[in-house]
């Protein structure tokens, strides 16, 4: 009989531990329950082009540019901006919405995480591969100011 309940105790007690951990990853895992740290992403697109771009240490942010694949070009996969400020964490091709749309060829998103408080340039350049001898052109420049 002791033995039948100490089996049954360590099993409660292993149910309840299993329970803790799901429960509290619901918590700090589930947008409904944000941590304390987590801040909106902020999206930017060609209308910033130029301007002063603001975001917080640690927050995320996504630069929105339509694909400039109908003039021939091809954008940078990495755009130039300053590592100890910015994080690129990835960059993704978007299929265009409305597939009915001559010249329409969607966009390109990059995903940025800005790292410590500072300014860095944002540059992202665009060229025709089969023009080797003209500069790549500017789609999209500004400045990333990190401050709390």
């Amino acid at each position: 009989m002791k033995r039948n309940r100490s089996k049954k105790g360590i099993i409660c007690v292993l149910f309840r531990i299993v329970y803790v951990v799901i429960f509290s990853g619901m918590i700090f895992c589930n947008p409904i329950f944000p941590n304390e740290t987590s801040l909106p992403v902020k999206v930017f697109s060609t209308d910033e082009k130029g301007q002063i771009l603001q975001v917080k240490p640690e927050q995320s942010f996504l630069l929105v540019l339509p694909d400039p694949s109908a003039g021939g070009y091809m954008a940078q996969k990495i755009p130039e901006f300053d590592p100890e400020i910015l994080v690129l964490k990835k960059m993704e091709q978007k299929p265009p919405r409305e597939s009915n749309r001559r010249g329409n060829f969607g966009s390109i998103e990059w995903h940025f995480r800005a790292r410590k408080e500072g300014i860095s340039a944002l540059t992202i350049r665009a060229s025709r591969p089969w023009e080797n001898d003209q500069a790549p052109i500017i789609l999209f420049e500004a400045m990333v100011q990190v401050t709390q």
